[in-house]
């Protein structure tokens, strides 16, 4: 669509042409939009100098949209039909929407946090596909290169341009083969300083805080295994004098097998949901993000 003023044109000029066109009348279009006649004259008067052809011409008492006109009432339609598309996608109706929504996360947020999520999504958005995404190094990288629409995570991130929001806190709990020696009895913080750990090290890029208090007391723990992760973990312990320090809602999976003790060096475990200004405004992931919290309230609740 050529114009010789482009910015003379807008979305309601261009409604007001696509209406009178079919109308066939000033007098109808306006009585249609509830205006005048005199400002509907006024717009395709506007429009006939941008476009620089008459767009109407009166035959037989009636009024008649020359040629250039009847290309150009396509090219608006098709205009208004895309804008109106956009407003519709932007404001989001669970039922309907066809989307992908990519979660990254780590372990303790897929067995805590997402089959709940999954769950209130399958209900409210069957048509949304979900891509669940393994958070790599603390996730701040796939934010930041739109690779992640929410991050899920216990790291701290603090960067421009990323939000955060607080979703749950939760506390380290000892877990041991029920054989353990340590499973009943004293525990005390130097027996579980000098037990054998069953170390889950996050790959070295993100620190426990009951290993940064220990650190801070100048200690450490003895290692006699590290892992990436908490998964499968009961199984590593099984038959062996090890003792994993893990999130208690990660434990209490395993408690029909294994013995759970509080730890000695009591220390929160929080979990926090992160996003770009990428998705900030978007509707459908503040209903994302709306659900998230919501799922975390009753995980935090269901003790």
């Amino acid at each position: 669509m050529t114009t010789n003023d482009p910015t003379s044109l807008d979305l309601a000029a261009l409604s007001m042409l696509s209406l009178v066109f079919d109308k066939k009348s000033f007098s109808a279009a306006a009585e249609s939009l509830g205006t005048s006649q005199s400002t509907v004259s006024y717009t395709v008067e506007k429009l006939r100098k941008t476009f620089n052809d008459p767009l109407f011409v009166r035959q037989g008492g009636k009024i008649v949209p020359t040629l250039r006109c009847e290309d150009l009432v396509v090219e608006a339609r098709l205009i208004l039909e895309q804008y109106n598309s956009m407003v519709s996608a932007a404001e989001f109706d669970p039922a309907t929407a066809k989307a992908t929504l990519r979660i990254s996360s780590n372990y303790y947020e897929r067995v805590v946090l997402l089959p709940g999520l999954i769950r209130e999504i399958r209900k409210q958005a069957p048509q949304v596909h979900l891509l669940m995404i393994p958070a790599q190094q603390t996730g701040s990288e796939q934010l930041s290169k739109g690779e992640t629409d929410v991050l899920l995570s216990p790291a701290s991130i603090n960067l421009s341009g990323v939000y955060a929001k607080k979703l749950m806190i939760d506390r380290y709990v000892c877990l041991m083969d029920r054989s353990n020696p340590l499973a009943t009895g004293d525990f005390t913080e130097e027996m579980f300083r000098t037990a054998s750990h069953a170390y889950v090290s996050f790959a070295e890029i993100w620190r426990s805080s009951y290993g940064v208090d220990i650190r801070r007391r100048g200690l450490d723990v003895n290692r006699a295994l590290s892992i990436a992760g908490p998964e499968n973990l009961a199984e590593l312990l099984e038959g062996t004098d090890m003792i994993a320090a893990v999130p208690w809602r990660v434990a209490r999976l395993a408690e029909d097998r294994m013995t759970l003790r509080e730890c000695p060096f009591p220390a929160p475990f929080h979990v926090s949901m992160y996003w770009s200004a990428r998705t900030h405004r978007s509707k459908m992931h503040i209903w994302l993000r709306d659900l998230i919290v919501k799922v975390a309230s009753d995980v935090r609740s269901n003790i």
